[in-house]
């Protein structure tokens, strides 16, 4: 009975600061807190009871200790030896695999996917997470190989990667109570998925019925959510992202826990350009309201806000740079990924950037310099003198 309570999951056994984090803050955060310290305590207990049964010194529990030292490895291995399988099995690889979470939405971009294959420009994939009780331990791992891969440098690579693996561990304390993140997405304006609620320029019933809509959501019924998917599968709608709905792969999600999904590189593509585009306005806004400003500001200011803006835009084309090549390599050809990336509003010079890899420093348009005071724009196209000589 001490080993049952010990190894398998029983949320009477968890410690007494996550029984009164739930009562407390955990109205607020944490929801799925107890699953996760479940995980984290009956792991290592069977560790540790594997450990005194091989160091027993009776042959007997030395064996059972053995095996279920095996087992642990066997249950932590098995999803990596599937999804490795089922890539090899459609032709594809790690290196698409890594690709593919570009497009991913942030929530789901360090999780356990397997790949299906692609068809043109879909490519198919199911997210597995669901089905590793160990997934917490692995996140971190896949998190931290992701932030390392993107780095520069070595220092770079051991910090980002430190911030990876800490932020994927807290992720489970720290995350939103279902119905109390619905109302802080209405008060940002931001979903889970960095998509607007509403828009600010819409009609106030059109606002209102989309905040409505995003906060009823919360108290929807998992069960009613899928019949309703299945409801618009049956009626071939297809939806704003372009997602084609189907009603038998809602019944398979349904019977089978998990969903089969579609990733389309045009669109896919289209929507990381909207987003590098929305992000940019927000970067140049750090140096024109220091450059526009009327007030008093101290002195090296528009020296300053100048960088900030061009480590931003730095920053923001290195990431459109990523989903521009992953979007090729996947098999999207550099024509359509050319014509897409204009359709959505990316200007000649931030394209040729993206597609080449170059990046050239930020400049300020002639507009702002000419309503600035002469004085900031002296100062302005002085730190744009410099920023072009340390980029030479």
């Amino acid at each position: 009975a001490e080993i049952s309570r010990e190894i398998y999951w029983t949320y009477s056994e968890a410690p007494q600061w996550v029984q009164e984090l739930k009562r407390g803050p955990g109205l607020v955060v944490a929801p799925f807190i107890t699953f996760t310290t479940e995980v984290v305590r009956t792991a290592i207990n069977t560790l540790r009871l594997a450990a005194s049964e091989i160091q027993s010194g009776n042959p007997e529990l030395r064996s059972l200790g053995y095996r279920r030292i095996g087992g642990f490895a066997v249950a932590m291995a098995l999803p990596g030896i599937a999804t490795g399988g089922m890539m090899a099995m459609v032709g594809m690889t790690p290196e698409d695999e890594e690709d593919l979470r570009e497009f991913l939405p942030d929530w789901q971009k360090n999780n356990q996917i397997m790949l299906l294959g692609r068809d043109g420009n879909n490519i198919s994939y199911a997210d597995i997470s669901f089905f590793d009780g160990h997934e917490y331990f692995k996140k971190p791992l896949i998190a931290m190989m992701r932030a390392m891969g993107r780095s520069e440098s070595m220092p770079e690579a051991i910090a980002d990667g430190s911030v990876a693996v800490v932020g994927e561990l807290l992720k489970p304390f720290a995350s939103e109570q279902i119905v109390f993140g619905a109302v802080t997405d209405v008060l940002r304006n931001v979903d889970a998925g960095g998509r607007r609620i509403y828009n600010p320029q819409d009609t106030g019933t059109n606002i209102a019925l989309a905040v409505g809509s995003h906060l009823g959501s919360a108290f929807v019924p998992g069960t009613a959510d899928l019949i309703n998917r299945a409801r618009k599968g049956v009626a071939g709608v297809v939806s704003d992202s372009g997602q084609q709905f189907s009603a038998g792969e809602e019944l398979r999600a349904l019977v089978t826990g998990t969903r089969i999904r579609q990733v389309n590189l045009d669109q896919a593509l289209g929507f990381g350009a909207s987003e590098f585009l929305r992000n940019k306005r927000d970067a140049t806004a750090l140096f024109n309201r220091v450059l526009l400003s009327r007030g008093t500001q101290p002195p090296g200011a528009v020296a300053d806000g100048f960088d900030r803006t061009d480590q931003a835009q730095y920053r923001l084309t290195q990431e459109a740079r990523r989903k521009y090549m992953s979007a090729r390599r996947l098999g999207l050809p550099e024509p359509a990924a050319i014509s897409r990336l204009r359709a959505t509003g990316i200007g000649k010079d931030d394209l040729e950037d993206i597609a080449s890899g170059i990046y050239r420093p930020f400049q300020p348009s002639k507009e702002s310099l000419k309503n600035a005071a002469p004085e900031r724009a002296r100062e302005a196209e002085q730190a744009a003198s410099q920023a072009q000589d340390r980029d030479l």
